[in-house]
């Protein structure tokens, strides 16, 4: 997971742990959100989110870093992934 990738393990804070987990390990166990995307968005475009995962796999972590104003480290998606729930007709 990219979060794991881009954020140094100094710079994990609490809500870095409470969101990710607190090991690369630990975030892989959680149940896959992504098998259920589809089924809660009506709008789901498959080859939008084949662009995205592409996108978030070759940017780099400057690209996809943020620090909130709270001074947490997030990890954000490149904009392609708006896409990937296209509104209902």
């Amino acid at each position: 997971m990219r979060a794991f990738e881009c954020v140094p393990p100094a710079d994990r804070t609490a809500t870095f742990t409470s969101t990710y987990g607190a090991s690369l390990e630990s975030c892989q166990a959680t149940p896959d959100q992504c098998a259920m995307y589809p089924v809660a968005c009506p709008g789901f475009d498959r080859d939008a989110a084949s662009v995205c995962l592409t996108e978030l796999t070759v940017s780099a972590c400057a690209q996809l870093l943020f620090i909130d104003a709270n001074g947490d480290p997030t990890v954000g998606l490149p904009s392609s992934c708006g896409n990937v729930c296209a509104p209902s007709p």
